[in-house]
């Protein structure tokens, strides 16, 4: 597997920090790693494109014309909302701010080995599991699998009849089951209820608001009082996935 990363940071000490931890990992485990280093956080942005898109991406905070929250809501908003940001800095206090561009973890310096290789482990998992995981649905016309990262949102058609609503990056399909159902099978696997009828993956969110989260296709969902705390808990806490194969539908 070939994982491609970029390091931002105007100092470069810091990069060759980070590169070095990368080929360490890589020389351990079963990954390829495809590095490209960037001082200047416009010379990344600039090369940025849909033929140039990146798997991980370690970003510092401070850096002078663009900082790491400017650089990391630009791609949000190309969007790019599949990348995991993992933000570096000294300044803890910016890890509030993390949450509005849905960054995957944040690395405090001077850097700590052990918790980065922690971090890299923690987003390796993520894009093997993610790569090959599905959801079995039957619906009207067929029996689907569904790949779990293409999946949007889940919301419920028809409460009556036990119709729920499938969106996902293509299209839109309808099976039958509930809610509370597709939450239980699904939330190890970073899916979240917001709100009574909904069910949202978590690695699809573009924006978080007090009472709503928008998704990368724009669709807005309702978000409960209750359930905002919770959801920045399940980013912070970086969805750690479970690795176990239930009988209700989820194949690896």
């Amino acid at each position: 597997m070939i994982l491609k990363v970029a390091i931002c940071d105007d100092d470069i000490n810091s990069i060759n920090q980070i590169y070095d931890i990368l080929l360490s990992y890589e020389m351990s485990h079963d990954i390829d790693f495809e590095i490209k280093k960037y001082t200047n956080s416009l010379d990344l942005l600039q090369e940025y494109s849909h033929k140039n898109r990146f798997h991980i991406m370690f970003i510092d905070v401070e850096m002078p014309k663009l900082n790491g929250l400017e650089l990391a809501e630009k791609i949000r908003r190309i969007p790019d909302n599949d990348v995991k940001i993992v933000f570096v800095s000294d300044y803890p206090e910016y890890m509030q701010d993390s949450f509005n561009v849905n960054a995957f973890n944040y690395i405090p310096k001077p850097f700590d080995n052990d918790k980065c290789t922690q971090i890299i482990k923690q987003v390796t998992d993520y894009y093997k599991r993610n790569n090959t995981t599905k959801l079995f649905v039957t619906t009207d016309l067929a029996e689907e699998f569904i790949n779990l990262k293409d999946i949007i949102r889940i919301e419920t058609a028809n409460a009556k009849k036990r119709i729920l609503r499938i969106t996902t990056s293509h299209k839109s399909v309808e099976c039958s089951g509930t809610i509370s159902e597709m939450d239980c099978l699904l939330n190890p696997y970073s899916f979240i209820v917001p709100s009574r009828g909904n069910l949202v993956n978590l690695e699809r969110i573009h924006f978080l608001k007090h009472n709503s989260v928008i998704m990368d296709n724009g669709d807005e969902v309702d978000l409960s009082r209750r359930k905002y705390e919770s959801l920045k808990e399940r980013i912070n806490r970086n969805l750690v996935f479970s690795n176990n194969i239930t009988k209700s539908g989820v194949l690896l």
